[in-house]
């Protein structure tokens, strides 16, 4: 059972829009700049395959995502509702008084200009005593003077924000919005957030903009070299297409050179890398597998050797293919008869 169930796991990950799926899931919930427009982007993608798959096989995928979708709706509708009403509570005290504050330490935070900020305020007879940066990657130093002005007995959440330069405005906004957030949990009978309020708004948090952005097409760039790399790795006899320098002493030595006006056997080594197996079988018939390429090649890779692990693979993928075919109309049949 354990060997069938990781037999299906490497099955799966051999598909490269499940890989990219999986990174970019990983990606969301590792960097919430991007989180929403990951999330969104794979919720897009699974919501048009199952549909697509419903139309053709009539799949209960497709239901499983309306469910999906309709909570969603649904929770998140529960949390706005939420958020308005901790947003109306907040409005109505917008000039915070320290005296509503209970003593002891708390922890808020805000954004700053490309980074959370995130504090420790320590309060001690309804006054500020200490604020403490517990993380934040950027222009710290632009937070000195706020530091030293805050104290006394209320905090206004429009005190204390120069107005300099776009980071530091930008970076002293998000501290004391990270300190009024902070003194906000002092405060007993204050209204707050649920914990699926808080989850709903984790998953669709969105700070996207320039530098997010810009994170963003490197981090894909990061993805799609792993993704090239990790291909050859997961199916057998493949690998060695990774050392293919796309030098083309192979294409001097074989016989045929030319197939479809693309270099060979280069050509198929290159799309067993990428995993088109299915074009490699294609491209297979025209090998005679006399070897040469592998005698000349610098790494000693092999046309013939690549192209019957691809040839296999792609047998593989179409018998496993009929099989569900088969299944989903048997499946079909037997509903009608009943």
């Amino acid at each position: 059972m354990r060997m069938k169930f990781y037999s299906k796991l490497i099955e799966a990950l051999l598909s490269r829009a499940v890989r990219l799926c999986v990174l970019t899931v990983a990606i969301g919930i590792l960097f919430p700049s991007v989180r929403l427009p990951a999330f969104g982007l794979i919720y897009l993608i699974v919501f048009y395959y199952s549909f697509k798959s419903y139309r053709s096989k009539s799949t209960p995928c497709f239901y499983a995502m309306v469910t999906i979708s309709v909570i969603g709706i649904i929770v998140h509708f529960y949390s706005y509702c939420n958020y308005l009403q901790v947003k109306r509570y907040i409005e109505e005290n917008s000039t915070l008084s320290l005296g509503m504050v209970s003593d002891g330490e708390y922890i808020g935070t805000g954004q700053g200009l490309r980074s959370p900020i995130k504090l420790k305020v320590s309060v001690q007879d309804h006054k500020i005593v200490a604020v403490k940066i517990l993380h934040y990657q950027d222009i710290v130093n632009g937070l000195d003077d706020i530091s030293n002005k805050i104290g006394g007995t209320e905090v206004s959440l429009k005190e204390y924000v120069p107005k300099t330069a776009f980071g530091i405005t930008k970076t002293a906004s998000g501290y004391q919005t990270a300190i009024v957030d902070a003194l906000w949990k002092g405060v007993a009978k204050a209204p707050t957030l649920s914990p699926l309020a808080r989850f709903t708004y984790t998953v669709v948090e969105n700070h996207f903009g320039r530098t997010a952005f810009n994170s963003m097409a490197i981090i894909f760039i990061i993805i799609l070299t792993f993704d090239f790399f990790l291909q050859p790795v997961l199916k057998k006899d493949t690998g060695q297409s990774l050392n293919c320098y796309n030098c083309q002493v192979c294409v001097g030595a074989c016989p045929i050179k030319m197939v479809e006006g693309q270099p060979f056997p280069m050509t198929m080594v290159l799309l067993a890398r990428l995993g088109n197996y299915e074009q490699v079988a294609k491209l297979a018939r025209y090998c005679v597998g006399c070897g040469r390429c592998a005698a000349k090649c610098p790494v000693g890779n092999s046309g013939p050797s690549v192209a019957a692990a691809c040839v296999i693979a792609s047998r593989n993928k179409r018998k496993r293919l009929e099989a569900e075919s088969a299944t989903t109309q048997e499946k079909s049949i037997q509903e009608n008869l009943g």
